[in-house]
């Protein structure tokens, strides 16, 4: 017996701007980032040595 499968993708934009104030909350998710184990440990989590704040403003949208 074959199954057919349809596979369809969603997707949306919206402006950063708008994204950092209805969706970001940096101090919150820091905080939650600080009971991992990897929290310092992988360069993929905080603390980072830039400013997270910065690095968005040089994007228009979030897709």
């Amino acid at each position: 017996m074959t199954k057919e499968y349809i596979i369809e993708n969603f997707t949306a934009s919206i402006g950063v701007d708008e994204y950092i104030s209805r969706f970001r909350d940096e101090k919150r998710f820091v905080e939650f980032c600080k009971q991992c184990p990897n929290y310092g440990n992988s360069w993929g989590c905080p603390p980072f040595d830039f400013d997270t704040g910065e690095f968005l403003v040089i994007i228009e949208n979030a897709h």
